[in-house]
């Protein structure tokens, strides 16, 4: 029997403690429960809350047709993007050739082996981290926007082309709107309020320009083809020109693109973006780790004629340290959710050691779920977790180390599950970390970060989103060049 947790209320069950604090409702009731699994009651609903490694490994091996998630996705994608409903059929039939092409594409993965060049190369970076440059050349911005603006415009510029990132060059603030009030759209919270409606006006913007670029890519015609050399739009990724082949073969109308191209926009620049931030702030101050990582991936960063050509095959696989402070990182500053209905009764199993129950760690215990349960699995839980990381509030990337023998190591993920799980399980994790550690690893070989006067690298404290958190504080930086 799975255990209720606490202050449930009649009827409401444990909507108010939910709402209230979720954070704190939940690690309090993770560290009352005897096992890694316990239920809220959501208005009359069993929701099912699953936060230790096997279990989540138990769930996530369901079968598709146990853990309903095409309608749950087209149920985001509506409420979201802004995708037709009366096109949901046509998506679900078409679901998996999408996905496929998606899926195909990504695992190429463009190629982010360039470094960033400088803040003054992209004037809306100047606008959106306040930059300024000193009388001795050091430029000072804020570390946030300025990493978040300059990674999204340049992965954004890979998978869409220069044509569309040139024509608007402001886009990504609204994405940024949008991302800061997913949950209000998830959860159909009133226009009327404020927030909501500040990010009603940017995704009309943000379609506004999707539908004026599909328009131009329907017109030139031969862009859908991969091999495309000339033209405004032959830069576009061959994801992109894939799926326009895809769009136009199977008579999707110009708003159903329009709205699962503003999904993968966002989903290009929502998560990766903050985690090339967090990643390089956890790195600087942490007392002896940068020397440390820079040293480890110098052989794979190699400047020649100015310019920085990134081994990427060599910083995968023998940069430990450096892969490690990325799964920490995720570990730390990542909190994303992963939310399920079961279409089917089902069971899910828990191993004896991950119990806390002493009469339960001698045997599997096997926990019954029923068809319409809703299955609550949020990462965090877990990676907070003092009886998995010692010290969880710590940076600690050795953490994730393996020995291999000989005395060298590897990293390895481990427990962690910042990508979600299943058949939902992030497609594009792949191209996203190699975004992130080819985007750290070229700030960490080519600039030096120092704090300003009143900014520190202490952390004041992190704000949920839909993934990846976002600082509570502004950390101001200055920027000095160490290779010219």
């Amino acid at each position: 029997m799975i255990e209720a947790a606490p202050f449930g209320m009649p009827f409401v069950g444990h909507v108010w403690a939910f709402l209230w604090n979720p954070d704190s409702f939940l690690r309090y009731s993770r560290e009352r429960a005897m096992h890694g699994i316990f239920n809220l009651k959501m208005f009359g609903v069993d929701t099912r809350i699953i936060h230790n490694p096997s279990l989540m490994k138990s769930f996530f091996a369901l079968p598709g047709s146990v853990i309903e998630h095409k309608t749950m996705g087209s149920n985001i994608i509506t409420k979201i993007f802004n995708f037709q409903s009366a096109e949901v059929p046509q998506m679900i039939t078409h679901f998996d050739e999408l996905m496929n092409t998606f899926v195909t594409q990504l695992m190429k993965g463009p190629g982010f082996e360039r470094p960033p060049s400088g803040p003054g190369d992209l004037r809306s970076w100047e606008r959106s981290a306040n930059v300024q440059v000193q009388p001795d050349g050091t430029i000072e911005a804020d570390l946030f926007p300025l990493v978040r603006n300059c990674v999204g415009l340049l992965s954004s510029t890979e998978m869409m082309g220069h044509a569309f990132v040139d024509s608007h060059p402001d886009f990504l603030e609204d994405v940024w709107q949008v991302d800061a009030n997913i949950m209000g759209f998830v959860f159909g919270y009133p226009g009327w309020l404020p927030s909501i409606a500040k990010a009603r006006k940017s995704r009309a913007r943000i379609v506004e320009k999707l539908m004026a670029w599909h328009a131009d890519m329907e017109a030139v015609g031969p862009v859908a083809n991969s091999d495309a050399e000339s033209g405004p739009f032959s830069d576009v990724s061959d994801l992109m020109k894939q799926r326009q082949k895809i769009w136009s073969a199977r008579g999707f109308s110009m708003q159903a693109r329009v709205a699962v191209d503003l999904s993968i926009l966002w989903a290009l620049n929502a998560n990766s973006n903050s985690t090339v931030y967090w990643m390089l702030r956890n790195i600087y101050a942490t007392p002896g780790l940068l020397e440390n990582t820079r040293r480890e991936i110098a052989p794979a960063c190699l400047i020649n004629d100015n310019k920085l050509q990134i081994d990427w095959k060599r910083l995968h696989n023998s940069s430990p340290l450096f892969k490690s402070c990325y799964f920490e990182s995720l570990r730390l500053d990542s909190a994303p959710w992963s939310f399920k209905r079961l279409q089917k009764d089902c069971t899910v199993q828990e191993i004896g050691e991950d119990a806390r129950s002493p009469e339960a760690k001698s045997k599997p215990t096997v926990f019954p779920m029923r068809k319409g349960d809703a299955v609550l699995v949020p990462a965090d839980l877990h990676h907070t977790d003092s009886r998995y990381f010692r010290n969880p509030s710590e940076f600690i990337p050795e953490r994730f180390f393996v020995d291999k023998g000989d005395g060298l190591v590897q990293s390895d993920i481990k427990t962690i599950r910042p990508y979600g799980g299943g058949a939902t399980m992030c497609k594009g994790r792949f191209l996203a970390e190699r975004e992130v550690l080819a985007f750290v690893a070229a700030m960490l070989t080519c600039w030096d970060l120092e704090p300003v006067k009143g900014s520190s690298w202490d952390m004041d404290g992190r704000t949920k989103t839909s993934g990846v958190c976002s600082p509570k504080d502004k950390l101001r930086v200055g920027l000095k060049r160490r290779v010219t």
